[in-house]
């Protein structure tokens, strides 16, 4: 399967799995969103069983316990452009370990539930960190055609996608301090 800006969340398994469950199984992840999943073993991000091998671009595993679980030996992911919680690799332009900065983000221990917003919020740290080649044309799998994120906003904003289902919208634009005064008044600045 090939999933493309995608939320996943709000999920809850009796057992593992709580947001995706790959059983022999290597599915396309792009700017795909994986987060406040639970199951009563805490393995509610992605869990990978005989020889499932995922490929995960573009996106964000968050506020999961284990966010990744691979069962078995056979089992591993391909992870690029992308923020996973508990994760310090940064080879493959993936972020560390940091807040992504969700609008309303829910922990897993809330799941199951409907009311997490998973927008980024101004400054997000992973905004513009995406990969626009997975985007282009006579790419495997072919997502040329799609031009938007979860929302209908343009995916590629401000010159590069972000990570996740959806575009951040707006743009932060920088200050700088021109003019400082400092007046006494009774004896106190």
């Amino acid at each position: 399967p090939v999933l493309t800006n995608v939320v996943i969340s709000g999920n809850w398994s009796g057992n593992i799995g709580g947001g995706v469950f790959n059983n022999s199984s290597s599915p396309i992840l792009t700017n795909v969103t994986i987060s406040g999943n639970g199951n009563t073993f805490g393995l509610g991000g992605i869990y990978d069983i005989n020889s499932s091998i995922p490929v995960i671009r573009n996106s964000i595993i968050y506020d999961e316990y284990i966010p990744i679980n691979d069962y078995d030996a056979g089992s591993s992911e391909v992870v690029s452009y992308s923020l996973i919680e508990n994760s310090t690799v940064t080879a493959d332009g993936n972020i560390s370990t940091i807040s992504p900065m969700f609008v309303n983000e829910r922990s897993q221990n809330d799941a199951p539930f409907t009311d997490g917003d998973y927008h980024l919020q101004p400054g997000s740290p992973v905004t513009n960190k995406g990969n626009n080649v997975y985007f282009a044309v006579g790419q495997t799998p072919d997502l040329h055609l799609i031009t938007t994120d979860l929302d209908g906003n343009p995916r590629i904003y401000n010159g590069a996608v972000d990570l996740g289902a959806y575009e951040n919208q707006i743009t932060v634009l920088p200050v700088a301090l021109v003019k400082f005064t400092v007046k006494a008044e009774n004896n106190t600045a």
